[in-house]
């Protein structure tokens, strides 16, 4: 996976115009991504312990897979694909995989339930998680069918953002990190 997942972009990023090495780079990338979600599922599925940074880093992987699955769809079938597909690509893709796997990995840093503010611990972080990855897949679906709900995704997304940065700077505030 981690050759794929490094020879995979570069050739993508060489044949961008939907070549025959793009398509191999489009190949390599999905295996890529799909792998590390089924890796890091069974990692998660064998932990003793569940934490909201796990969960947070499961739908992320997630987010990468349906990525990996409508970015291959643009090197199998380029005429099939409309405009609105690249936008929606880049939201999974930037905002699920890679946004909330930061998001993730962050909780597992900063653990939200060490923090001693009311309102303020695991479940306001799940929250959060709850509202940025439903905000990214309502935008992508709406990408895709060109419905008017972009916006709805767009709202819950900055909703979801607005409740990661209090738990964040409450727990930073709270142990003198600011």
């Amino acid at each position: 996976m981690l050759v794929t997942g490094a020879t995979g972009p570069a050739l993508i990023a060489v044949d961008f115009y939907g070549g025959s090495v793009f398509q191999v780079g489009a190949v390599f990338q999905t295996v890529a991504l799909v792998g590390f979600a089924a890796a890091y599922g069974d990692m998660y599925r064998r932990s003793d312990r569940s934490r909201v940074g796990g969960r947070t880093v499961l739908v992320a992987v997630l987010f990468g897979v349906l990525a990996a699955l409508l970015g291959i769809s643009f090197a199998a079938l380029p005429e099939a694909v409309p405009g609105s597909a690249f936008e929606a690509h880049y939201r999974l893709a930037v905002g699920g995989f890679l946004g909330l796997t930061i998001v993730g990995v962050t909780y597992f840093f900063y653990p939200p339930g060490i923090a001693s503010r009311r309102y303020v611990d695991d479940r306001t972080a799940g929250a959060a998680v709850v509202a940025l990855g439903t905000g990214l897949l309502l935008e992508a679906v709406a990408l895709l069918a060109a419905a008017p709900t972009v916006v709805v995704g767009r709202v819950l997304s900055v909703i979801g953002a607005v409740l990661y940065a209090t738990v964040l700077g409450t727990i930073f505030s709270e142990r003198g990190f600011s």
